[in-house]
């Protein structure tokens, strides 16, 4: 068991896509990981349970799921069940392969295999019974590129894997965490871990109170970049605010009208604007954080003899999410109200203009 023929197992060359090379690159980037072997251990070692690459394991669990789950419940014989099971893993393995030989060679790169991942293929993987004793470089090749076939939302979930197992956690011991973003030190109670509605990102959402010196403050509603968060544990001294299902109740309702990414702190507030023809095209066209309104009518005004038609639309969300959706709009969209943030468009908008003076 174990690919422990490969007596130099910690030291891996693997040969990727340049497809797969320029994600891994571009993921570096955003997650903020300069070592190429530190991000190639952390992807293997979170992925590979899960990866179809992982053929052994995955047809072992897919025999265990048809014997249990298609056949619990169905009286026939056992040689008519395993020869039915049998086929079925066989076209699986058949597919998985098929699917590995098309990942082309592109770029080779030399990785050091940390510890972990090390007593595992060397002493508990099966996977060599596939690709062959001496073929490890092989196995963590499909791996990866199975990764970066993987839509980005995705690929976030799989790299923040151990995160996500400690938030997990955390909610089903109703725990608070401690996590680090940027600089700050924050104690959450969280809610839950979700996409925004345009399944761009992932974000913890729940309530937060920033740790210092002097103890904590009080508890906001709150979200974090999933791929923002440097550190993370469990405060299992700490009980969650939403043990309360009054709290939980409250906060999904909020939750529903604002969406992940805006729940920082910012209470909702009313605002409305005032929308040309153009700009309500605009709002029909652009879906990428945009507000939802709860109002609309449209406002008929006669310019020089004309007719002009105008869309007013009502909402109830952040100022945070208006700005960062309808200040693009230019000319096209005018806030009514508030009039705070009215006078910070047009302050912007002015400083601007004054650069083409």
């Amino acid at each position: 068991m174990g690919f422990w023929h490969n007596y130099d197992i910690e030291k891996q060359h693997i040969n990727l896509s340049q497809y797969a090379m320029s994600i891994i690159e571009d993921d570096q980037l955003t997650f903020g990981v300069k070592n190429f072997s530190t991000f190639i251990n952390r992807v293997f070692g979170n992925f590979y349970p899960h990866a179809d690459a992982s053929v052994i394991l995955r047809t072992e669990c897919e025999r265990k799921r048809l014997k249990q789950g298609v056949f619990g419940e169905i009286d026939t014989s056992e040689d008519i069940k395993n020869t039915f099971i049998k086929s079925c893993v066989s076209d699986m393995e058949k597919e998985i392969r098929h699917q590995i030989e098309l990942y082309p060679k592109g770029i080779g790169r030399k990785i050091r295999i940390n510890n972990e991942n090390y007593r595992y293929l060397k002493r508990e993987s099966k996977e060599d019974i596939f690709y062959g004793e001496h073929k490890v470089g092989c196995y963590i090749k499909a791996v990866v590129e199975e990764y970066a076939r993987k839509p980005y939302i995705d690929r976030e979930k799989i790299y923040f894997g151990d995160f996500i197992d400690i938030i997990d956690a955390a909610i089903k011991g109703n725990h608070q965490i401690t996590l680090k973003s940027g600089t700050m030190q924050y104690s959450v109670s969280v809610f839950s871990v979700m996409s925004d509605k345009q399944n761009n990102y992932n974000y913890l959402v729940g309530k937060s109170s920033v740790l210092n010196f002097n103890g904590s403050t009080e508890p906001i509603d709150c979200s974090f970049r999933l791929s923002r968060i440097k550190d993370i544990r469990i405060s299992k001294t700490q009980e969650s605010v939403f043990v309360s299902d009054e709290v939980s109740k409250e906060f999904a309702k909020t939750l529903d009208s604002r969406s992940a990414q805006f729940m920082g702190g910012n209470d909702s507030e009313s605002v409305t604007i005032r929308l040309t023809f153009n700009g309500m095209k605009m709002y029909d066209k652009m879906q990428h954080l945009r507000p939802d309104y709860t109002e609309m009518y449209i406002e008929k005004k006669d310019f020089n003899g004309r007719a002009i038609y105008n869309y007013i639309l009502k909402f109830d969300c952040t100022a945070q999410q208006i700005d960062f959706y309808f200040f693009k709009f230019g000319k096209d969209a005018e806030i009514i109200s508030p009039s705070r943030l009215a006078a910070d468009f047009k302050h912007r908008y002015l400083e601007a203009y004054r650069i083409y003076e």
